[in-house]
């Protein structure tokens, strides 16, 4: 079964400290209430998902040089 989102879902993450919103791009055919449609599968960080706020993750390399 595909998970659906719609453009402009706001998403969160638990190791940022800022919510962010998907951005379905390019606009897919398939909308619901004037948004367009995409799969849970179709992320692709910094295209149609940025970043959420300052990152916690140990597992980041942008938090590994800063300690």
């Amino acid at each position: 079964m595909l998970r659906l989102v719609v453009h402009g879902a706001v998403l969160s993450c638990d190791q940022g400290d800022a919510h962010s919103t998907l951005q379905v791009v390019p606009p897919g055919h398939a909308t619901v209430d004037d948004a367009a449609l995409a799969t849970v599968d179709a992320h692709q960080s910094g295209k149609n998902i940025q970043a959420f706020g300052n990152c916690k993750s140990e597992h980041n390399p942008e938090v590994q040089a800063a300690t």
